[in-house]
């Protein structure tokens, strides 16, 4: 609920230019999760469409959450040696090993073993809602360009990138719970 929130202060404040606000929560945003540092590109090209005047403090907000994110990976590599870790402790919750290149390549497996075992809705139904989930975010991305609404398209196609860069749809829904509060705004 945290990046949720972050991430929808950082909108408001690049959309009612106030950058100062936007780089705070930007920053803590990207500093709380993983995902938070997706809000960067999205909150660069919203910035890009502020008026030539107020363009430029709202592009320096916009790289906050990248700011964020790289203060936690120092943290990680400070701590433990290694800027990566969070990578490693996702990927252990995996029963096989894994790369982030694996992570598609294991999503259509597990959906493919589903629908070809008619265990679609029996063996995991949350993991059938969430691949709905996120087959409907990629279309949604995909309607959102046919819009040119970039900003949001290039969000939204992020997200369902970092979700299928994972290799499991548990917990997808959580980030279409965030997709869907930040496309409101």
């Amino acid at each position: 609920a945290l990046v949720v929130l972050l991430s929808l202060l950082a909108v408001d404040a690049i959309e009612t230019d106030r950058p100062a606000r936007a780089a705070a929560a930007g920053f803590l945003a990207g500093l709380s999760r993983i995902s938070g540092l997706l809000l960067a590109p999205y909150l660069l090209l919203l910035a890009l469409r502020r008026p030539r005047g107020s363009r430029a403090g709202s592009v320096l907000a916009a790289l906050s959450p990248a700011a964020g994110f790289a203060t936690f990976c120092l943290y990680f590599h400070l701590r433990f040696g290694d800027a990566r870790l969070f990578v490693r402790a996702q990927h252990n919750w995996s029963r096989q090993p894994k790369t982030v290149w694996d992570g598609p390549l294991l999503i259509l497996r597990t959906m493919w073993e589903d629908i070809s075992t008619g265990a679609l809705l029996h063996k995991s139904p949350i993991r059938t809602l969430e691949g709905v989930y996120l087959a409907l975010f990629a279309v949604l991305a995909l309607v959102l360009l046919r819009y040119r609404r970039v900003a949001e398209a290039v969000y939204v196609g992020l997200t369902v990138g970092i979700v299928l860069a994972s290799g499991t749809l548990e917990s997808a829904g959580r980030y279409a719970d965030r997709l869907s509060v930040n496309i409101e705004l």
